[in-house]
């Protein structure tokens, strides 16, 4: 896990998307990792979620599950040139693998409708096409 005291950490950036997803404003969503947006389902893990902290480059991300509705569990942080490749693959299996034992076997939150993990408005960026 980072060092958030890496004078490389997006630390503005991370504090100013975590405060705007805690007080229900706008964030940008997408289930496709190839979209640009605040929030992504990832493909492949089961409801691995990623938070993406993009300025200044190279930018962070936070890794996690959403508990219930607008409830966000960040579980791994990291410098984003750290997930090249499989690494974010191998991260969030991490998380899959580890989350019954750190939540102590509470059940995270799956849902193909994005209106069930958020309860404030979004902007859906898989629907721009």
């Amino acid at each position: 896990m980072l060092n958030t005291n890496t004078p490389y950490f997006p630390r503005a950036s991370a504090e100013a998307l975590i405060t705007s997803f805690c007080a229900g404003h706008m964030v940008s969503v997408s289930r496709r990792m190839e979209v640009s947006a605040d929030l992504k389902r990832m493909v492949g893990p089961d409801e691995v979620w990623t938070m993406c902290f993009r300025r200044p480059r190279p930018g962070g991300r936070m890794l996690g599950r959403f508990l219930e509705r607008d409830v966000f569990v960040g579980m791994g942080l990291y410098l984003r040139e750290d997930l090249a490749g499989a690494a974010y693959a191998e991260k969030a299996r991490i998380i899959v693998d580890s989350w019954a034992e750190r939540t102590e076997g509470l059940p995270y939150l799956g849902s193909a409708a994005l209106s069930d993990y958020l309860g404030h408005v979004y902007m859906d960026r898989d629907q721009e096409d």
